[in-house]
């Protein structure tokens, strides 16, 4: 019974905890004179599960499910898992941090935060996943709760058409997945992804491998925003209230990521026809995806719509790391690093963008660029938090933006596409045009109503709520110091990345 505990109880304690305290949420939504604290409850399930992953998960892969063997196991709990469990266990407390106040009149309270813990779980398990029915299984875990955040506030119009949106969007993608792993196994008899690899050929390919293989990668490719199939993100993103487009941003969509880190990594590297293949595939995405998000960025009005096309524009300087590994396998575990890097530093400045934007919104009662003239005398802490995650996004240093940018950069170099590397060198000059202009807007253009305007202190409780300024202000620590001791994120990120390519 020890031993059970030990090989398995410990190793789902992260996800154990997470459902547990989405239970509690439930049942504490029977109790309203409890349910100004549930915020509390959810921050405190999602920090031990926090504490949990930093104190017992180390390096070691551990296989769980069937025999427990790498050729029989339904998960993998290793170093990759864990970068990928904290990446979305921290935006997990800082959107439950925040939200204390969107929560506050709503019905049920706890609805929203068991969804959102539900769907954190779900998120790790992806990270886990070693075989693709239990992938699946995971990604509509982390989906299906995210569906429901979007549409939490029922009476809202808008929130429940990009909920609509968001929703079919992503059945159309877990329905090609689904089909792709049928394919997969129909061929190979397994889902395995360890027992996948093995038994690819080096040379010889069934062309029906190049079949699953696009299908599998168009599924993903919708939560990845990838052209031309990312229509569907500044429609949820500005739909959304701002709280859960946040999550959305930072998390939901880093989940695309996982998966194909997962599945193409590993059971598809073992081919060098396949992965000539989808390198190449990934290459032509890369460049769409950037160029196609930063030029329509240009043209919009709306902060949200534009921090979604910048979100679009980033997962194609990610994608730039699947190139890599597709020319150059010995680049595997640099390229991996960067894009693993590059995933946890969007995440934060997301965060740091969007609910700058949240605590602006609710005073402007806008999201529209006009709306946010003068912002920074009108409230300079919430500016200035915006202010860094745009430099940042610039890829300014020393920023952290700007060394995940550069190791991306350094990659496709290495790898010898340097048509790739100016590509990506233009399109992060274009996306300066664009978050400049807001950055004018804010502190530059003040119309007589604001010029006139006493300045408001820089720290305003009333304006910026205790729980939502301590998360601002960590993010933005995290967006300095990540800059200045980039090292110690490189070294974790780097432990993942030798993780996932050690199967290979």
């Amino acid at each position: 019974m020890t031993d059970l505990i030990a090989d398995v109880a410990v190793p789902l304690m992260p996800v154990i905890v997470l459902v547990v305290f989405a239970i509690i949420n439930l049942i504490l939504d029977f109790v309203p004179t409890l349910r100004r604290f549930q915020w509390i409850v959810s921050l405190i399930g999602a920090l031990l599960s926090f504490i949990v992953v930093l104190m017992f998960y180390n390096d070691a892969p551990i296989y769980l499910g069937g025999t427990g063997t790498a050729e029989n196991s339904l998960l993998r709990v290793d170093a990759f898992s864990r970068f990928f469990a904290v990446v979305f266990l921290l935006v997990a407390m800082s959107v439950i941090l925040s939200s204390s106040d969107f929560t506050a009149n709503k019905e049920n309270p706890g609805v929203f935060y068991a969804l959102l813990l539900f769907s954190t779980t779900g998120m790790i398990l992806v990270a886990q996943a070693n075989d693709l029915l239990t992938l699946l299984v995971s990604w509509e875990l982390g989906s299906i709760p995210a569906y429901a955040m979007t549409a939490f506030d029922r009476h809202n119009k808008q929130n429940n058409e990009a909920a609509v949106k968001f929703f079919l969007n992503g059945a159309f993608s877990s329905a090609l997945i689904a089909f792709g792993i049928s394919m997969i196994y129909g061929l190979k008899q397994t889902t395995n992804l360890e027992v996948i690899a093995k038994s690819l050929p080096q040379d010889i390919v069934d062309p029906l491998y190049f079949l699953a293989l696009g299908i599998l990668v168009s599924g993903v490719g919708f939560k990845l925003a990838v052209f031309p199939l990312n229509f569907w993100v500044p429609d949820t993103y500005q739909g959304a209230p701002t709280i859960v487009t946040t999550f959305l941003a930072a998390a939901s969509k880093k989940m695309g990521f996982v998966a194909a880190f997962r599945v193409l990594v590993i059971a598809f590297s073992a081919s060098t026809l396949i992965a000539d293949y989808w390198g190449t595939v990934f290459y032509l995405l890369a460049v769409l995806t950037m160029t196609a998000g930063n030029l329509i960025a240009l043209w919009q009005n709306n902060v949200k719509r534009m921090l979604a096309y910048s979100s679009i524009a980033h997962a194609g300087y990610i994608m730039i790391a699947f190139a890599v590994i597709g020319t150059k396998p010995s680049l595997t575990v640099f390229a991996l690093t960067a894009a693993m890097l590059h995933v946890l530093s969007h995440a934060i400045m997301k965060i740091a963008a969007f609910l700058a934007v949240y605590s602006a919104e609710k005073e402007l009662r806008s999201t529209e660029f006009s709306a946010f003239t003068g912002l920074g005398k009108r409230q300079p802490f919430t500016a200035f938090v915006l202010l860094i995650s745009l430099l940042s996004m610039m890829g300014i240093p020393p920023l952290i933006g700007f060394f995940t940018k550069f190791m991306l950069f350094i990659a496709a170099l290495d790898a010898d596409l340097i048509p790739l590397a100016v590509i990506f060198a233009i399109n992060s000059a274009i996306s300066v045009y664009y978050y400049a202009r807001l950055i004018k807007v804010m502190y530059i253009d003040m119309p007589p109503e604001v010029e006139h305007l006493p300045r408001t202190k820089l720290i305003d409780f009333q304006r910026v709520p205790v729980p939502l300024f301590i998360v601002l202000a960590l993010m933005l620590i995290g967006i300095f110091l990540g800059g200045i001791g980039f090292t110690i994120f490189i070294d974790f990120a780097e432990a993942g990345a030798q993780s996932l390519s050690a199967l290979l």
